[in-house]
């Protein structure tokens, strides 16, 4: 009986007074591992909160200990962690938000988007510092293949993530061809004979207000007032507050929508934004217009108003811009309008002018 408990005493005890090493030996074989395929040394210990698993590279003991003291002393200057950290850790790490308009310090999913599709499939499995080594040749990857608009959106989220780097500019951004300006004949066309008929309605709201997509589809009963004329919404880009006037038009689109509706309802319930956006640049392909989008509806109401002699301080203050060279790029001036232009040089005086010049 009493060999039997010795015999089982002898197997519970520590490895290390079975084998007869001392705390100081034990100690050292609690902080390293020999795996025995090539017989090297690992870390396997927690040092201020820090879990270390290395291989240390060496057969040797004493070597192997030599260099688990030199990791402890890289975690006490935060090295280690630096050199551990991944762009994944980063990732998970950041919370990205919007940083204007009216969506300001709200989750913003066009950054988690560039997170998701741009940079975590470039730099996956990579540590920080790996990444910072390729920073340089990155940027003037991304800024010879893609617009300049799209490398400052990437750029962003990059600098949001804690990188430095300098900036450069992308390709030039896709430009408008003075001749690709929509006549209210081309968006009738296109509304009545290639959108589908659940769209139209909203799709001539858009095109005589000047409105973006999303303020036409969140377009509430309480927001359109008929008896005074006017339209106010609150602007999905900026959070402004925008008013409309109500044409003659307009009052006849709105007189399309079934009724009565509650002040809280939606003029166009149940749509999806990105659907209809897609639908509308297919009738625009359709229609033999493959340069248009849903958004070419505002450009067709800056240039419709521009065409009927408003100035483009009027334009800029109805369509909300903030900048007046915004304005510029949707206003744009008919070929026809600028020979006209050139006629009205042709005065009494100049014709006199150049006869003197003919008799010098």
């Amino acid at each position: 009986m009493n060999l039997h408990n010795q015999k089982h005493k002898r197997i519970y005890l520590p490895r290390w007074k079975r084998r007869g090493f001392t705390p100081t030996r034990r100690q050292a074989v609690n902080e390293i591992v020999q795996r025995y395929k090539k017989g090297f040394w690992y870390a396997n210990v927690w040092y201020e909160g820090v879990r270390l698993r290395d291989c240390l590279n060496t057969d040797d003991r004493r070597e192997a200990q030599r260099r688990l003291a030199d990791l402890y002393n890289q975690i006490e200057r935060g090295e280690y962690q630096q050199a551990k950290e991944t762009f994944e850790d980063r990732a998970k790490q950041y919370n990205p938000v919007s940083l204007k308009g009216i969506y300001k310090g709200q989750p913003s999913k066009d950054k988690q988007r560039t997170l998701d599709y741009h940079l975590l499939p470039r730099f996956k499995g990579k540590t920080v510092i790996q990444v910072e080594e390729e920073l340089g040749g990155w940027v003037d990857e991304m800024s010879k293949a893609n617009p300049d608009s799209t490398c400052k959106k990437i750029f962003q989220v990059m600098t949001e993530l804690g990188f430095e780097f300098t900036k450069v500019e992308g390709l030039e951004g896709k430009s408008f061809d003075r001749d690709q300006i929509l006549t209210e004949e081309d968006v009738l066309r296109v509304i009545k004979d290639h959108a589908m008929p659940q769209y139209k309605t909203l799709c001539l709201v858009a095109a005589y207000s000047g409105l973006r997509l999303k303020n036409v589809a969140e377009l509430r009963k309480k927001d359109v007032n008929l008896r005074s004329g006017w339209l106010k919404v609150n602007q999905s880009k900026t959070g402004k507050v925008v008013e409309v006037p109500i044409t003659a038009t307009l009052r006849a689109v709105f007189s399309k929508i079934p009724s009565p509706l509650r002040p809280d309802d939606l003029f166009f319930p149940n749509v999806n934004t990105k659907a209809i956006a897609t639908q509308v640049t297919r009738a625009f392909n359709r229609a033999g217009i493959p340069w248009a989008s849903f958004h070419h509806f505002r450009h067709f109401t800056a240039c419709h108003l521009l065409d009927h002699g408003h100035s483009v301080e009027e334009i800029r203050d109805y369509l909300e811009h903030k900048l007046i060279e915004t304005t510029l790029i949707y206003a744009r001036v008919k070929r026809e309008n600028l020979k006209k232009l050139g006629e009205s040089l042709d005065t009494d005086w100049t014709l006199t002018a150049i006869r003197k010049i003919d008799a010098l």
